[in-house]
């Protein structure tokens, strides 16, 4: 499984430093239903994910919102999974109303740092995570 996400990375590493038009159509779906059929168990639909939506050739402004989408979407299904299971002991409605504030504040903190990085500070650094990723998957057994 680690090899394929590595795999994955790299031709989207690849693919996206090349600027490859044939590539870019398929990728994304290629690589969101390996982040679908791999989530919850792998513990790589992160850079998966991560790797679909940069594939898309949004802007970073656009690349930041899809992101924050796909994972509010994503953490949205698997509280109701764990909630059903009762693995939600105490009060995670209280807690849930807690983090509202911090949303707004997060928000702006990260659309004020992506401005100041600008696109290329972004790419670089959206590519150094999937580095660190990597270096897990191929490190961590």
């Amino acid at each position: 499984m680690s090899a394929a996400v590595v795999i994955s990375l790299g031709v989207a590493l690849i693919t996206e430093g090349r600027g490859s038009r044939p590539w870019r159509g398929s990728l994304p779906w290629l690589l969101a239903l390996a982040a679908g059929a791999t989530s919850g168990f792998s513990g790589t639909s992160g850079p998966l994910k991560g790797a679909a939506i940069r594939s898309l050739g949004f802007d970073r402004m656009h690349m930041i919102g899809a992101a924050a989408l796909v994972s509010t979407a994503a953490d949205v299904a698997k509280t109701a999974v764990f909630a059903e299971a009762g693995l939600l002991r105490g009060a995670p409605f209280q807690f849930t109303l807690a983090a509202i504030p911090l949303m707004f504040v997060a928000t702006l903190a990260g659309r004020h740092f992506a401005q100041v990085i600008g696109e290329e500070g972004y790419r670089r650094l959206f590519w150094f995570v999937m580095g660190g990723y990597t270096l897990r998957l191929l490190l961590v057994r």
